[in-house]
């Protein structure tokens, strides 16, 4: 098998500076800016230019892409849940790229994406933000969701 060559870069950017780790630059080119994307994933209006290599920490997409082998691939999620939003979607994906990033204003939308994508782990430490972050407007916020959600 027959590989191409690696692609040139200037030499400004052959290596990350000392202070990026790679899971900084993983986030930050790879999810952030789409470079070197192998998959682009259609949900609702957003497309987001993603890693099939990154995307097999999931159980979710494990098995849901149904080539791994193939260079490039589009695939579409339907998301019928509206509590689901573009932001959480977004926020589980930088997850998945290393980067937590949980806010009370979105993080029950965000937990629920997570449970979407089958992210125990991400579940788990959104549920001890929670915990940990809880006060009585939090309380009346979470009250006002779940009555939307019945």
């Amino acid at each position: 098998m027959s590989y191409p060559p690696p692609p040139k870069f200037p030499l400004s950017a052959t290596l990350p500076v000392p202070e990026r780790s790679l899971i900084t630059q993983l986030y930050s080119d790879g999810f952030m800016e789409g470079y070197f994307s192998d998959i682009t994933i259609h949900i609702r209006q957003d497309i987001y230019y993603l890693h099939k290599i990154v995307l097999a920490r999931t159980k979710y997409f494990r098995e849901r892409i149904p080539n791994w082998q193939q260079t490039q691939e589009i695939i579409t999620i339907e998301i019928d849940d509206l509590m689901i939003t573009s932001e959480a979607i977004a926020i589980v994906f930088g997850y998945i790229y290393g980067k937590e990033d949980f806010q009370m204003k979105n993080i029950l939308a965000v937990l629920i994406a997570a449970q979407y994508f089958q992210l125990e782990t991400m579940s788990a430490k959104i549920i001890q933000y929670i915990n940990e972050n809880i006060n009585y407007s939090q309380l009346l916020i979470y009250a006002e969701f779940l009555q939307q959600v019945n």
